[in-house]
């Protein structure tokens, strides 16, 4: 049982070190607030009006408005994800919305948009819909597009979660981890923190942001009595 439950939930939250734990709490708690900070920026004058011949061209497609209500929804439904599964991608999404919020919120503040929303006609749900997002939702705060941007990260993010992986370890590095990770009065129990310190830690980083971003294969040795990684 508690190998199924580490397969499934080693790499979140729950077995993650009480640091990295407070750190997603943490963030969890910026990207609600940084969401609440919309509303309050959400007001005129406006300095730049967005629309241009191809705005008037193109028709409103009702059906649309769905994606555009959910975003709240799939962003939450996605972090959660990430927390539970993922703790490291969960940081990484949850510091790269945090920019994307900032950049966008100095552009409401100091240049703010407006969008010319088009005239509706109809009567069918879908309409009447995009009345009620007219209704909740003031037309400023349009340019950075925080729907644009909050999808475009989470797409990324959804490509890190379960990239193929292979770890090759080689006699000389699991000798090193063996004597890092002993100690005499506590047995073995070290070995996860060296693990974490020495392995886990700077894998994370490479298929975050480095050399195992798309996957691939790595092999761990020694090289001066330090862990050494090769990749390929």
């Amino acid at each position: 049982m508690k190998i199924t439950l580490h397969r499934w939930f080693g790499q979140g939250v729950f077995f993650a070190p009480w640091q990295d734990a407070l750190m997603s709490v943490l963030l969890a708690v910026c990207v609600f607030v940084a969401n609440e900070i919309y509303a309050v920026l959400n007001h005129g004058p406006a300095v730049l009006h967005l629309q241009t011949p191809l705005d008037e061209a193109l028709p409103v497609v009702p059906i649309f408005v769905i994606p555009y209500v959910s975003l709240n929804l799939i962003v939450y439904v996605t972090l959660v994800f990430f927390l539970v599964f993922r703790n490291k991608v969960f940081q990484s999404a949850c510091l790269a919305m945090i920019l994307a919020w900032l950049v966008s919120y100095g552009f409401y503040l100091f240049l703010q948009s407006e969008m010319i929303r088009p005239a509706l006609a109809g009567e069918d749900m879908f309409t009447r819909m995009i009345r009620d997002v007219y209704a909740s939702d003031h037309p400023f705060n349009c340019f950075p597009s925080l729907h644009t941007s909050m999808s475009t990260i989470l797409a990324i993010h959804w490509f890190r979660v379960d990239r193929r992986i292979a770890i090759g370890l080689e006699p000389n590095a699991r000798a090193w981890l063996a004597r890092r990770g002993y100690d005499p009065i506590y047995g073995a129990r070290p070995l996860a923190r060296v693990i974490q310190a020495e392995v886990r830690d700077p894998l994370t980083d490479e298929i975050l942001f480095g050399r195992l971003e798309h996957g691939g294969t790595v092999r761990i040795g020694v090289l001066d009595d330090r862990l050494a990684f090769s990749f390929a």
